[in-house]
């Protein structure tokens, strides 16, 4: 935390800005033609240094503060900033909820999608011994696929596709079954529900 009565220099050196502490403002006074006092707000602070760390800005604010003050652009100008009251950071708890919100749905719809493929995958190996566990381990294969569009991965989408077609190869669908991976492997920067 910066307390509000530290004061700054902001200058810029061989294109590089430099922030100096109160110390280096009071030996380096005397060298400077011209200071400029500015009482700002820590928001203004922080902006300011943002601003000015893009060298296109800080020639135009340089030339700004020289039209604004009667100076020449070619002077030293020592630009002295008091901040009215202490930099905190400030949290933005409305972004905050909605950003915990998106994350805490995210991580849902991953533990979904495990659980999901881990009941598949043994739904499908029983069905090479039951044949009513084909349906159901079709069923599943679906159920990841809208997960997986939903969620946007395109390599769990992939995944999904393959879970597909292993059901239908289950249920002798072969061709089928060829003709959705061929698609996939054409098509995998652009996966659409085909089914």
């Amino acid at each position: 935390m910066i307390d509000s009565n530290e004061r700054f220099l902001v200058g810029k050196f061989d294109d590089h800005l430099l922030l100096f502490h109160k110390s280096f403002l009071q030996s380096y006074h005397y060298f400077c033609q011209s200071c400029i006092k500015w009482k700002v707000s820590a928001s203004f602070f922080r902006l300011l240094l943002f601003e000015l760390s893009e060298s296109r800005v800080f020639e135009r604010f340089v030339l700004c503060l020289a039209r604004t003050y009667n100076l020449s652009a070619e002077q030293d100008i020592i630009l002295k900033l008091r901040l009215l009251q202490p930099v905190y950071d400030a949290i933005d708890y409305k972004w905050n909820y909605r950003i915990g919100a998106l994350l805490q749905r995210a991580v849902v719809m991953e533990c979904l999608f495990w659980s999901l493929s881990t009941l598949g995958g043994a739904i499908s190996a029983m069905a090479d011994y039951i044949s009513s566990f084909v349906d159901q381990a079709k069923m599943i294969s679906l159920k990841q696929l809208q997960l997986a569009m939903h969620i946007g991965d395109p390599i769990l989408i992939s995944r999904c596709y393959l879970f597909i077609a292993m059901s239908l190869a289950q249920r002798k669908h072969y061709k089928t079954a060829i003709v959705i991976l061929r698609y996939v492997n054409l098509n995998q920067d652009k996966l659409v529900l085909i089914l």
